[in-house]
């Protein structure tokens, strides 16, 4: 227990997560070699507000992946919901596009703003966040976010998902996002992550703000 206060309660958990080192000589596979990467993800319950408090340290150690939070939520669900620049859009979970023919084969990761949400059966469940832009959604509703994506080119010529390249070939090793950055999810805002009622496609968020 990291806290314990009338008002607030919060629950603290030091994982160890190995992961392969980087990649290997010929960068077809993940190295051998594996770094630990320790993690600490606080949960806390605030009095009164319907939210869950995440906040997530990584001590990042690997290079060349992608780290992932996973919230299994249970529905079975054919659309998400997210903030968009304007409003709130809905996207289908499925991906219908084949691609051929295309320079960038079509990806079921995509961008929102500030949380991205599920609904069933008059059932609603949201994942709000703080600058991680980057997020899935599999048929049986689980929502991934992006914490951290390391790369050391701004763009290469040889990856399996886009022909040439994107940019100039320049190395770019800060972008490894090593070290031990914090993540906020459920933290902030006005709109609480669970919905019992009324669902999300009946709220006010579809209304555009301006």
């Amino acid at each position: 227990m990291a806290e314990d206060f009338l008002w607030k309660g919060t629950l603290r958990a030091d994982l160890m997560l190995p992961l392969p080192e980087g990649l290997s000589e010929d960068r077809m596979a993940r190295s051998s070699e594996f770094v630990e990467c320790p993690i600490t993800v606080f949960v806390s319950l605030q009095r009164g507000i319907k939210r869950v408090d995440v906040a997530v340290e990584v001590e990042n150690n690997a290079y060349d992946h992608r780290m992932r939070m996973a919230f299994p939520t249970g529905f079975k669900t054919t659309y998400s919901f997210v903030e968009d620049t304007f409003w709130v859009i809905q996207r289908p979970v499925l991906q219908t596009l084949e691609g051929e023919g295309w320079i960038e084969s079509p990806s079921t990761t995509y961008p929102q703003k500030a949380f991205v949400a599920v609904e069933s059966e008059g059932r609603g469940f949201a994942v709000i966040n703080r600058g991680l832009p980057e997020y899935e959604v599999t048929e049986k509703g689980t929502i991934f976010i992006t914490l951290l994506r390391g790369v050391g080119w701004l763009s290469r010529d040889d990856l399996r998902t886009r022909k040439g390249h994107a940019g100039p070939p320049y190395p770019v090793p800060e972008a490894q996002c090593l070290g031990c950055p914090l993540y906020l999810i459920g933290e902030h805002g006005k709109k609480p992550v669970f919905w019992s009622s009324p669902c999300l496609s009946g709220s006010s968020y579809w209304r555009a703000t301006g």
